[in-house]
C-alpha cells in the first residue's frame, strides 16, 4: 500500500531512523493515507477541498478508520486541514499496520540520564529497501510505471525523498520523475501539489 512503501523508504532500511524531517514524514504518510483513499475513489480533491465520495468500508483496518474520520466531520474542509489534523497520528498508524503484519519489530533503545525509547526496525531489510530499489532502478533507466509505483513517485518527489531516491542519478532521471508524477490522475496530482505547500510552509515555520 501506499503508505506501506512511503514508510519504508522515509525510514533507514537497517536502523529504522528517518531520512527526512519528522514533519514532513508526517504529512506525507497522512498524504499517503489519504492517497490510498483517493486510489479507491472514495475521496477526492476539488478545488483543494477534500470530498468524500464512497463511504463503503475498506477492508483495511487503517484506511477504515481514516475514512470514519473524515465521514463523521460534517463539515467539508481543505485537504490542508486534513493533512495538518491526520499527520499527528499517521506514522504510528503505518507503524502498526506494518508491525501487525510483521514488516516492523520494536527495539528499545536506553541512553544513560535519558529515558527508554522504542524505535520500529525493519524485520527484514530487504524488502524495506525494496520501494527504493525498484523506484531508483525504474526512473534511472526510465522504465514504465504502473498506477501505484507512479503515485509513490509522485509522493516522493512532494516530500523530497527525491534527493535520496535519485543519489547520483544521471539528469535525466529527475526529468523523468518531474514527468511521471505530471500524468498522475488529477485527484492525485492536486493531493500532491498540496502536500509538497504543505511541507515547504512546516519546514519553514520550523526553522523560524
Amino acid at each position: 500500500m501506499l503508505a506501506d512503501d512511503f514508510f519504508r523508504l522515509a525510514h533507514h532500511d537497517v536502523t529504522g531512523r528517518l531520512r527526512l524531517h519528522a514533519r514532513a514524514v508526517e504529512i506525507g504518510l497522512a498524504a499517503a493515507l489519504l492517497g490510498e483513499l483517493v486510489s479507491d475513489k472514495r475521496v477526492e480533491v476539488r478545488d483543494g477541498v477534500l470530498v468524500v465520495v464512497d463511504r463503503t468500508p475498506p477492508t483495511d483496518a487503517v484506511s477504515h478508520t481514516v475514512l470514519d474520520t473524515l465521514v463523521m466531520e460534517p463539515e467539508r474542509h481543505t485537504v490542508r486541514n486534513w493533512l495538518t489534523f491526520l499527520s499527528h497520528d499517521a506514522r504510528r498508524q503505518v507503524a502498526e499496520r506494518l508491525l501487525r503484519a510483521g514488516h516492523l519489530q520494536p527495539v528499545t533503545s536506553r541512553r544513560l540520564f535519558r529515558p527508554a525509547q522504542t524505535i520500529y526496525v525493519p524485520a527484514d531489510m530487504n524488502k524495506a529497501a525494496w520501494p527504493w530499489l525498484s523506484l531508483s532502478m525504474r526512473l534511472r533507466q526510465q522504465q514504465p510505471f504502473d498506477y501505484d509505483s507512479a503515485c509513490l513517485a509522485g509522493l516522493t518527489l512532494a516530500t523530497g525523498l527525491d534527493k535520496f531516491v535519485l543519489e547520483g542519478a544521471p539528469p535525466r532521471a529527475p526529468e523523468y520523475l518531474r514527468h511521471i508524477a505530471a500524468g498522475l490522475w488529477p485527484p492525485m496530482r492536486e493531493l500532491l501539489a498540496h502536500t509538497q505547500a504543505a511541507i515547504g510552509d512546516a519546514v519553514l515555520a520550523h526553522r523560524t
